[in-house]
């Protein structure tokens, strides 16, 4: 029998705010070389690369299956957690939701959040269905979902 794999974006919101500065970076490059503005218009074109890098970034697949948890960026895996090695999963801001391969404290979550985002947990923008999906799959009932909300970010 073939596991179902749930799939996820990364963070749509993000990926198109930078699709909409490639778009004006662009813009304005081709404006700068049409006036002969060189140095600028190489400004905005490196520009450009960044928010090219923005969307790839947040754009980025997030697979769930019942096995494990893996981050999918341009066809190629670049991070993957079995279940059994998630130590927390949370809920931030009733936006994110995230995977940690460590136990986490209410510091740790308040950092987090802070420094968002982690570049060593998977992550994505809890959708339809996302919240009940990775509570029914994550086998520590006793822990179930961690809910975080940080007074300190009202």
């Amino acid at each position: 029998m073939k596991k179902k794999k749930h799939n996820y974006i990364c963070d749509i919101i993000k990926a198109l705010w930078a699709a909409l500065g490639i778009m004006v970076f662009t813009g304005l490059s081709i404006a700068c070389m049409v006036n002969c503005r060189y140095l600028f218009a190489l400004v905005y074109a490196a520009l450009d690369a960044l928010y090219l890098f923005l969307i790839v970034r947040n754009l980025s697949i997030i697979s769930i299956d019942e096995e494990k948890v893996e981050k999918r960026m341009m066809g190629k895996t670049v991070l993957s957690v079995r279940w059994d090695e998630i130590k927390d999963v949370g809920l931030i801001n009733r936006k994110f939701i995230y995977f940690s391969k460590e136990e986490m404290t209410d510091d740790d979550r308040y950092f987090m959040c802070y420094e968002w985002p982690p570049k060593d947990k998977i992550y994505f923008r809890a959708g339809k269905g996302a919240v009940e999906l990775v509570e029914l799959l994550w086998n520590r009932r006793e822990q179930l979902f961690v809910r975080y909300r940080s007074e300190r970010f009202r």
